[in-house]
Formats: structure tokens, C-alpha cells, sequence
């Protein structure tokens, strides 16, 4: 394979070449050289920790602003590039804030003009080629979502998840940039516990994801995949072993707090997701237990099941609302989802939209509960009303609600129901090669 430096191969014209070796002798993957190449209006970094992600964005963005850039559309730089970190960079050897730190490390001194100041998050570096200076901002996600909402930019390059409601105001400063296809997006991500939104809202949505032969070793997943998105998201796949300056020893010691845990292994040394943070059935598997929805669903029949809505409440993230339908032989489908962010809807919005998502009515028979998670029983201290008397209370209230906590211990060992049971199932699955009874193999109505 070409390296990417290959297509940028310049000659020595102007003095500021010759500190440019932190640039031009960087070693690039190959996954990191389909990021380079790639012409996607979004790209998404998403790797093991220690796999060099910072440094190959950060390199991507240097080379624009020297009009190098081998895509030459990423050159087209009229407005501020943006980089937000999780905090402010301090100074050139600030750990927090690697973005910083490689800027510094890698971009031509000599084409600095002004750095940053106490007041000022933004420089200026000169243009090599005698064009206009350009700005480079540095801004840190706990800032407020008023510092976030300034003028347009051309590019966006974030590292690790940020507020969703920050994320969407940084994307709304490229929307007059991306016509001419101008603005565009870089994310760096590492798959750890407690992301809220960038696996659905990024992963689930690619168009095109590569992923290092590392990977596809260890876990039989192809190189690349494509799917009928109409997303412009290309995802780059890597683990710390490909980071070329790491050695096997270091990554040995670098892992060893995790050599027993599958799960966190795979997210954190080969940036592979998996939902552990309140993943309880790691026996589910989704090439067994997910049928396609359109050779399950007959609603007719499904008027005839036991209907049940799951409420996965939390005061600060967004809910998670599940509907299950159980039959006389007790298969269960999950057959609708919600996501409901409630920074934009009030707790009865989003009571409507579940009465709207849901099959039955409220009052028939056949709705036999709603589960929701104990904290939506806390008082609030402006009303004296709880979130579960707010969408329960009154003729529009949500019908038959009752508190169900899923961490209590009876709840995992009952004969009658519970963990242990759905586990078993699930693991039965397994082993028939079908999902529910496993009555027949051919036709999935038929299960039922």
C-alpha cells in the first residue's frame, strides 16, 4: 500500500520545511491512511486506548493548514478550525490536553504568529504559501453551550464523546460551511464504559467501516463494511497494537488490569464496543435473538398478546423506553424502542409519545404493566411531584405503573421469574441455533 505521505510530497521551497520533521516522518498505518484519503463529510477515529488516534487528526489538520492536504477540498479553509478536549490546554507539554500538545509538537514554528493567551483560546498561524492567516481554537467540553455558539467554522475535530446538546451547536457552526463541501467533522473516540449517545447516533448510522487487520484477526470481523446509510460517516477501526511506536511489552503492562475481562479488553485495546455498562445478558447475541421485524410483526396478533413497557429513567441522560409483547407460550418481543432526550421535552411530551409508540390503549386489558426505574419516585424539590406522578397522574396518565428495581437481589434468583431465568433462555437459544421455544426453524410466526 502507498503511504499518504506519499501524495504530499513537496520540495524544500521555503525555510520552514526543515522544522517539519515531527510532520513528514510520522509513521502512518494503514487504517490511519484511509482516514487520511477518506472524502467523508464525517470521520470517526474509534480505537484502543494509547492507539495514536490525537496524533493522526491533529497531523490531518496541520496539513490542511499548510494547503497539503491530499484531499484537496479539506484545503478550502476560510474559517477557524475547531478542537475541543476535555479541558483547556495549560501549556506545550499539558497531558490533558493532547490535541494541544501534538499541535504544538508537530505545526512549523516559525509559522506561528500568536499563540494562545489567558483571554484567548484561538491561533493564528501564517499561511506558508503567502494566502491569508488562518485561526485554530482550542476549546475545552466543560465549557457552558454559550462558548460553543459563536461564528462558523470550518472544521470540527473532537476528541472523545461530549454533551450531545454541545455536540449538535458545533455542528450547526459548519452548516453554511458544508455546501461546496467545505465543513466537516473528525471524531476520536475509545469505546469505554459510560458513552451516551455516539453508538447510536455515529456507529449505528456509518455508511463505510474499515478496521485494521488486527482486528480482524482477533475478532472475524471483515475490513470493511458498507451500508445503505444516508449518513456521510466513515468509521476507522484500529487497536493499540497499531500504533507503530507501541511495543508488545508496553501494551502487555499497559492492559494488565484488564487481562481477565473479555469485555473491557476488547473495548479498550482493539476499540471493539460492547455494551457493558448495564449489559446484564452477555449470553444475547444478535445474529441468534434479533429476527427481522417485518416476518414477526401482525398486529392483529400482537392485539391478542400481553403488552408491557419498560421505563429506563435516569434525571440527567436521556430515557430508554422498551415495549414487550408476551405470548400464550410465553415468547417475549421486544418490539419497539425509544429514545427520548428530555432537554427539549417536557416529562408529558415524552408520557405522549409513549402512549402514541405503544399498540394498545391504555385502559384495554391486554396493557398488563409499565415497569420504571426507582428514581423517577423521587420528589422533585420545585413541584413536590415525583417524574412518576407526572406521567401518571390524571385521565392522560400512563395506566397500571408500578417501580420495578432490577438491582434488587430476589429479582435475580426467583423461581418464578427474573435474571436468571431470561439468562437461561437466552443461552438455550443458543444452543437450538433459534430464538423463544425453538419450535420451528423455518417460519418465525411460527414460533409463536
Amino acid at each position: 500500500m502507498s503511504n499518504a505521505l506519499e501524495a504530499t510530497t513537496i520540495e524544500p521551497i521555503n525555510p520552514f520545511y526543515k522544522s517539519c520533521s515531527q510532520l513528514f516522518d510520522f509513521k502512518w498505518h494503514d487504517i490511519a491512511n484511509e482516514f487520511f484519503m477518506s472524502e467523508a463529510q464525517t470521520r470517526v477515529i474509534i480505537k484502543g486506548n494509547q492507539g495514536g488516534g490525537t496524533a493522526v487528526t491533529t497531523i490531518d489538520a496541520i496539513y490542511r493548514l499548510l494547503g497539503l492536504h491530499p484531499v484537496e477540498k479539506r484545503n478550502r479553509i476560510d474559517k477557524p478550525i475547531r478542537f475541543v478536549s476535555k479541558c483547556l490546554p495549560k501549556n506545550d507539554e499539558d497531558e490533558e490536553n493532547q490535541q494541544y500538545v501534538e499541535f504544538k509538537r508537530r505545526f512549523p514554528y516559525e509559522l506561528i504568529k500568536k499563540d494562545l493567551t489567558t483571554r484567548s483560546h484561538i491561533i493564528t498561524v501564517r499561511d506558508p504559501l503567502g494566502g491569508s492567516d488562518r485561526q485554530v481554537e482550542f476549546l475545552s467540553k466543560k465549557m457552558e453551550i454559550d462558548a460553543f455558539m459563536s461564528v462558523q467554522r470550518s472544521a470540527y475535530y473532537q476528541d472523545e464523546e461530549i454533551e450531545r446538546l454541545k455536540w449538535d451547536e458545533n455542528i450547526l457552526r459548519l452548516a453554511t460551511s458544508i455546501k461546496e463541501e467545505a465543513g466537516d467533522v473528525v471524531l476520536t473516540l475509545t469505546p469505554v464504559r459510560g458513552l451516551d449517545w455516539t453508538y447510536d447516533s455515529i456507529w449505528k448510522r456509518a455508511k463505510k467501516i474499515y478496521r485494521s487487520k488486527v482486528i480482524q484477526d482477533k475478532f472475524g470481523f471483515p475490513r470493511i463494511e458498507e451500508f445503505d446509510s444516508n449518513q456521510d460517516i466513515e468509521i476507522f477501526c484500529w487497536a493499540t497494537d497499531d500504533n507503530p511506536i507501541m511495543d508488545e511489552k508496553s501494551i502487555k503492562i499497559l492492559f494488565m488490569p484488564w487481562e481477565d475481562d473479555p469485555d473491557e479488553l476488547a473495548m479498550r485495546r482493539y476499540g471493539v464496543f460492547r455494551q457493558v455498562s448495564g449489559r446484564i445478558f452477555k449470553t444475547f447475541d444478535t445474529k441468534i435473538h434479533v429476527l427481522p421485524f417485518d416476518k414477526i410483526w401482525d398486529e392483529s396478533l400482537f392485539r391478542r398478546y400481553w403488552h408491557y413497557r419498560m421505563i429506563d429513567y435516569h434525571p440527567a441522560k436521556p430515557w430508554y423506553v422498551s415495549w414487550v409483547a408476551i405470548t400464550p407460550t410465553h415468547e417475549w418481543f421486544v418490539w419497539n424502542e425509544l429514545k427520548a432526550f428530555h432537554h427539549h421535552k417536557t416529562d408529558l411530551d415524552i408520557r405522549d409519545t409513549i402512549k402514541t409508540e405503544s399498540l394498545l390503549e391504555e385502559d384495554e386489558e391486554y396493557n398488563r404493566a409499565t415497569l420504571i426505574d426507582p428514581l423517577a419516585k423521587i420528589k422533585q424539590q420545585n413541584t413536590g411531584f415525583s417524574v412518576f406522578d407526572d406521567i401518571t397522574m390524571g385521565e392522560q396518565g400512563l395506566r397500571r405503573c408500578r417501580s420495578a428495581d432490577t438491582k434488587h437481589k430476589a429479582e435475580q434468583i426467583s423461581d418464578t421469574g427474573g435474571r436468571m431465568n431470561v439468562m437461561l433462555r437466552l443461552k438455550n437459544s443458543l444452543t437450538c441455533g433459534v430464538p423463544g421455544n425453538n419450535i420451528n426453524k423455518n417460519e418465525p410466526k411460527d414460533i409463536r
